[in-house]
């Protein structure tokens, strides 16, 4: 729910001002950053202005958790202005800060990888897709977290299976991962699946499949 996030994000802020303690400013000034950044090109100076105000709230004093969270806002500039290969590689560096460095940290992982094989995709890196994508979602089994299931699962994991010309096994995990996530509200996850399960058709030359599923779900989307 990217509108309801939105708010949260901004009161977050406000709440961290008023409270006057910096570390909490910079956590939030970096989320408001990629929430204002989630608007485009348009809002890039705006994203910018918030993403230098947390970093000169840190200078040399910064925390790993910090540094991690600069460079998620700083890669979640780049991939809303489509400098996809800018934004991978920053996400990627912010990725191993949070792995390697943090602890309790793994919600912001997940985003950060989340972000980052979008961003493999969107800059036409397939070997890295392919390569990271198999031990996501056994570990996200593992631990039950079904935020990274499925959103992985409707995106990067069926690519993966498209790359390998295995289309059958890309609809279904799609398909059933969309399946697994409430229908209300329309969240990221949904328009996730309505980009990418009619590809998964229009690969496997099911052209009416691909066009009734557009049609059913984009009438819910926009309702």
């Amino acid at each position: 729910d990217l509108p309801l996030s939105a708010y949260f994000v901004s009161k977050s802020l406000k709440l961290a001002l008023d409270a006057g303690e910096s570390g909490r400013v910079v956590r939030s000034l970096c989320w408001e950053c990629a929430n204002v950044a989630s608007q485009g090109p348009t809002a890039e100076a705006h994203a910018m202005r918030l993403f230098h105000a947390a970093e000169r709230l840190v200078q040399d004093g910064s925390t790993p958790y910090q540094r991690g969270l600069l460079k998620l806002a700083r890669g979640s500039v780049h991939f809303n202005c489509g400098e996809w290969r800018a934004a991978l590689a920053t996400l990627l560096e912010a990725e191993r800060i949070f792995d390697t460095e943090c602890r309790g940290t793994n919600w912001e992982l997940d985003t950060t990888r989340f972000l980052a094989l979008t961003a493999a995709i969107d800059a036409g890196d397939m070997r890295l897709l392919s390569a990271r994508t198999p031990g996501i979602l056994p570990a996200a089994e593992r631990r039950g977290n079904v935020f990274i299931e499925v959103s992985h699962g409707v995106q990067a994991g069926p690519i993966a299976s498209l790359i390998r010309d295995d289309s059958a096994t890309a609809l279904a995990q799609a398909t059933a991962s969309i399946e697994r996530w409430p229908r209300d509200p329309v969240s990221l996850q949904h328009i996730f699946a309505l980009v990418w399960i009619p590809q998964i058709h229009f690969y496997r030359d099911d052209v009416p499949a691909a066009v009734d599923y557009i049609e059913t779900t984009w009438a819910r989307v926009v309702r």
